[in-house]
């Protein structure tokens, strides 16, 4: 498996988040899933680039 990491795979993974949030909230019967799947998803990108919208070094 690859390490590269690159705007577009950050992409691509926003993208399979969002979907499947909203598979699994229509499966469930319920939104819930789906936000609590983009909260996850937020305090990922804010884990991955900071509170201040900084890119870090690797």
């Amino acid at each position: 498996m690859s390490a590269d990491r690159t705007p577009e795979t950050l992409a691509l993974h926003i993208q399979a988040v969002l979907q499947g949030a909203f598979i699994l909230a229509k499966a469930k019967g319920g939104a819930q899933v789906a936000a609590d799947s983009l909260d996850h998803l937020s305090r990922y990108l804010t884990l991955l680039f900071g509170a201040g919208g900084a890119i870090p070094n690797p």
